[in-house]
């Protein structure tokens, strides 16, 4: 996290990686990796972290609304929505919810 913080995304990702190596349940490392994967515009590969991570363990708010914008951003409207609605089922009073307006999309 510091060497995300610092800009040394290259290294940050190495970091990433390794603490998922380790404990492929963190989630935190997990949001970080696909977070910086989006940043800088390699959505298939935010997506494919995202789904694998969520297809076999608990989501958490930051890892759903981080789905939202990378499927947002592919022009995937339908999956856009159809994680935007489970972040607002599952942490319907949490600040990444009230996001979810900013987006423009009809979850509802």
């Amino acid at each position: 996290v510091c060497l995300r913080a610092e800009h040394h995304d290259a290294a940050a990702i190495k970091m990433f990686k390794a603490a998922l190596a380790i404990n492929p349940e963190f989630s935190g490392a997990v949001w970080e990796l696909a977070e910086l994967d989006y940043k800088h515009g390699r959505l298939k590969q935010a997506h494919s972290e995202l789904v694998q991570y969520l297809s076999t363990h608990h989501e958490t708010a930051n890892l759903l609304l981080l789905a939202v914008r990378v499927m947002h951003a592919q022009g995937d409207t339908l999956d856009a929505v159809l994680y935007a609605r489970r972040l607002q089922l599952d942490y319907p009073d949490s600040p990444q919810a009230r996001v979810l307006s900013t987006l423009g999309l009809n979850s509802g």
